[in-house]
């Protein structure tokens, strides 16, 4: 890998935290421990490349929140704010 490559990982890093939130959301606890692993990968391997990433540090703060059980709340709310909105068009 060379440096051009960070913007890919970067890339893969936000699709594996977004299944990961997928699948944290959809399953009772638990869930998305693999995603979030494979995410936390992937921005290590960022930060190698370029250890002035901002993008890559946040993002491996957040899958190493995830990978503990912290998970973004975005992703505990997301089922919530959807259901409240179908509730509030009735």
């Amino acid at each position: 890998m060379d440096k051009k490559d960070i913007e890919m990982l970067l890339l893969v890093g936000k699709c594996e935290e977004h299944r990961a939130e997928m699948a944290a959301a959809a399953a009772a606890g638990g869930g998305g421990k693999a995603e979030w692993y494979l995410a936390k990968q992937t921005y290590t391997k960022a930060l190698k490349l370029d250890p002035d990433s901002t993008e890559a540090a946040e993002g491996l703060k957040r899958a190493t929140e995830g990978m503990a059980g912290g998970a973004p709340a975005a992703a505990a709310a997301a089922p919530a704010q959807e259901e409240k909105t179908a509730e509030e068009e009735k």
